[in-house]
């Protein structure tokens, strides 16, 4: 059985039908884990059976994901993804061993706080199935000699909202290819569960060096990034050539 091979169900969503599970043949991605202010992060993190991951007393994590799915099954798209690290309510506040384990399973869990699309389908889809903060926007790469470039745009206006290099670093392929992505969205008043599996065919990772940069825009969309303040890169992970799984959300088992 190869990554890939899924049962899929027939679904429907606003004026599109596809196939949940949904699978991506082909994916690029990059991004980084920054340290951000646990008290900017308490300000916009919505009430949830979680809490913030903490990396100090006064500091938690925020992740920031770029990705180019070149082949899926609602067609090639770019998403941009904002999230801010939590756990488990009943956890301790002081997260340390969880960071490690985290590191060392490869399992993330976080509470997207926003996430452009370039797609019709994409944008439906995420919002209807998931209720997450989607919206569409104009999300672009380029490459340079040294970095791979991420740059989101407001569609009409060509603001900038925010922009992501990321150093193009030398890859392999991991011991433990797997990534497990794990988001806790709420629809209707119910807090739910939504998972995204990855299997990373060539990637590279680094930690505290400074391998990617970030430009935050002046547009509305942009005051999300400025409210929590990213500071220290944390984690940064470069990978060219990825495939991955979209399940359906569950409700949250706490």
């Amino acid at each position: 059985m190869t990554f890939l091979d899924r049962s899929q169900q027939p679904i429907r969503f606003g004026d599109f039908e596809a196939k949940s599970p949904l699978l991506y043949p082909s994916v690029k991605m990059m991004g980084g884990v920054f340290v951000s202010p646990l008290k900017a992060i308490m300000e916009i993190l919505p009430e949830g059976p979680y809490r913030p991951l903490q990396v100090s007393p006064t500091h938690g994590l925020v992740g920031l994901h770029c990705m180019e799915y070149v082949d899926s099954d609602i067609g090639p798209y770019n998403e941009v993804s904002l999230a801010i690290g939590v756990q488990k309510k009943s956890a301790l506040p002081l997260s340390g061993i969880k960071i490690l384990k985290s590191l060392l399973t490869n399992r993330f869990e976080g509470r997207v706080m926003d996430l452009p699309v370039t797609t019709e389908i994409a944008l439906q889809g995420g919002v209807e199935v998931y209720n997450y903060p989607k919206y569409l926007a104009d999300i672009s790469y380029r490459e340079t000699k040294n970095y791979r470039i991420c740059t989101v745009r407001d569609r009409e206006s060509q603001d900038l909202i925010v922009e992501f290099d990321g150093r193009k670093l030398e890859t392999k392929h991991p011991s433990r290819p797997n990534l497990d992505f794990h988001n806790y969205p709420e629809k209707a008043g119910r807090h739910l569960h939504a998972r995204v599996e990855i299997n990373r065919c060539q990637s590279a990772t680094s930690f505290f060096l400074p391998h990617a940069r970030i430009r935050i825009g002046s547009h509305p969309h942009s005051a999300v990034y400025q409210r929590l303040q990213l500071g220290i890169l944390m984690q940064y992970f470069f990978v060219p050539e990825a495939e991955a799984v979209l399940y359906p959300p569950e409700a949250f088992n706490g």
